[in-house]
């Protein structure tokens, strides 16, 4: 039998994804693949060697993710089903779409398969914004039953409010700086490296610094499951079959059946 203290993951998830584009941001703009400064995170793993490390990076983070998410769901049904089922069920499912939008976007590199890339990196803000939504109703509705603390529950408010303006700015600025573009990326040896003199380009400063924003807030709120995972144990059992029978008998030892 495995068990472990699963608050850790959140921390790890935390270290890991900010280390990795912190890293794939140092190579890319060593390499002058980059703007140095603010540029999008995707662009910081646009070209090898850093799209190797990028796509690493959130293959990673995705399976991490949706572990989270998965756990939190199951944390919700197994206390709360009777209160929030529904509700909870909309949240795996909005999280999933989420954490599949990171697998998307570290696939298909934005200068290799931009649509691609594109739609994965609209469904990590969208669908993520409306997870972090989504799990500061429940929170809020489950609030009475299980005691969390408010300040968790205002945290977890605040940070979606802070994130839903961000993602609203990001695309706000992006399309304004796409549309005031005066050179195209031919001009820069094939790859967007912009500079001050190009048409647009303090909105497309103003749309990076609030794309890093939305994702570190993000990786803030899921922070701010480790007080209720600190209260969980995940226990996985595996049981051999009997002769008699054709299926495998788990039996649940912990608060959180898995």
């Amino acid at each position: 039998m495995a068990k472990f203290g699963i608050e850790l993951i959140i921390i790890f998830l935390a270290v890991f994804q900010s280390l990795g584009f912190i890293i794939t941001y140092i190579v890319s703009v060593n390499d002058n693949h980059v703007t140095p400064g603010f540029p999008y995170i995707s662009d910081t793993g646009g070209k090898p060697p850093e799209s190797c490390i990028f796509a690493l990076v959130c293959s990673i983070s995705g399976i991490i993710g949706f572990v989270i998410v998965y756990i939190r769901f199951q944390h919700v049904h197994q206390y709360y089903k009777s209160k929030v089922q529904r509700l909870n069920i909309i949240s795996v499912v909005v999280g999933a779409l989420s954490v599949l939008g990171i697998l998307i976007v570290g696939a298909f590199q934005d200068n290799t398969v931009p649509l691609a890339h594109l739609g994965g990196a609209m469904m990590v803000f969208v669908f993520g914004n409306a997870y972090m939504w989504i799990q500061t109703v429940l929170s809020y509705r489950i609030n009475h039953e299980r005691h969390i603390s408010r300040i968790v529950i205002v945290t977890r408010l605040v940070i979606s409010i802070i994130c839903t303006f961000l993602l609203i700015a990001t695309i706000c600025f992006a399309q304004t700086a796409s549309h005031l573009l005066k050179h195209n990326e031919n001009k820069h040896g094939g790859t967007f490296i912009w500079h001050e003199d190009d048409g647009g380009f303090p909105f497309h400063l103003a749309s990076t610094i609030t794309e890093w924003g939305l994702g570190i807030g993000f990786l803030l709120y899921f922070v701010t499951f480790h007080p209720d995972f600190v209260k969980i144990d995940v226990s996985v059992s595996i049981l051999l079959r009997s002769q008699e029978s054709d299926h495998v008998t788990v039996t649940e030892s912990s608060p959180l059946m898995m």
